[in-house]
Order: C-alpha cells, then sequence, then structure tokens
C-alpha cells in the first residue's frame, strides 16, 4: 500500500504554466492585458501567449520594431505598368469629358427649342420678334 507521503500530488489541471513575477506586472499591467485581450476576442493565456511568441520571433528575426509583421511592405509596381495605367485614366477622363459637352449641347440645343416653340417659331433659322406690350 502507498503511503501518502510517498505519492507526489499531481495537479488536476496539466496545461503548461509560465509565471513572471515582477514590479512591471502590477495591476495597471494586468488592466491593459484584460483589455487588450478582450479587444482582440480572445483570452487573456490566448492574447499573452500570441504576443509574445510575435515579439520574440520578430526579435529573433531581426525585423525593425516599427515594422509589425502584419503590415508588410507592398510590393514594387514597375513604371511601365504606371505609366500604362496613367495613359487609360488619361483616356477615359477624356472620354468623360466629351460625353459631358455633349450632354451639355443637348440640354441648351432643347432649352432653346423649348424656348422657340413657345414664342411660336418654326425653325432654328426663324428670328422671333418682340412685341413690346401694350
Amino acid at each position: 500500500m502507498d503511503n501518502p507521503q510517498d505519492t507526489p500530488k499531481r495537479r488536476k489541471d496539466q496545461r503548461p504554466t509560465l509565471t513572471f513575477k515582477g514590479d512591471e506586472f502590477g495591476p495597471e499591467f494586468r488592466a491593459l492585458i484584460n483589455k487588450a485581450a478582450e479587444r482582440a476576442g480572445m483570452n487573456q493565456a490566448q492574447f499573452v501567449a500570441e504576443t509574445l511568441r510575435r515579439e520574440a520571433q520578430r526579435i529573433i528575426k531581426g525585423t525593425p520594431e516599427n515594422t509589425p509583421e502584419s503590415n508588410p511592405t507592398l510590393p514594387a509596381i514597375p513604371t511601365e505598368r504606371l505609366d500604362a495605367q496613367d495613359r487609360r485614366i488619361s483616356e477615359l477622363a477624356d472620354q468623360i469629358r466629351r460625353l459631358v459637352e455633349l450632354q451639355t449641347e443637348r440640354q441648351k440645343a432643347t432649352l432653346w427649342a423649348r424656348i422657340r416653340a413657345a414664342f411660336g417659331a418654326q425653325k432654328s433659322g426663324d428670328v422671333v420678334a418682340a412685341t413690346p406690350a401694350v
């Protein structure tokens, strides 16, 4: 029969744990971790583990602190492609400008046609003389 003194105590929870002690881990720090974990949609353990893993990898890789891994730099676009896009944009802008001019001309023509019709002119060449009011 085993003597209770010979059997070591076993924890019920078998997950690995880390314990950090220091003045840096005060109540303000704990509140900060709680709030950040909540906003990230994680529990405290998930948030701390993910943050420490990401920062440890950044330090080991030598990635500068102001270049987060989550925001990689944009790839360079060849200048020929940019020039072609600029040309195409200019062409489209010219087409839009011409369409607006045509639409404006048609609106003006329609306005003048309505004015002429209101004063009884039949053709665009007819001149309508204004008669003074008596």
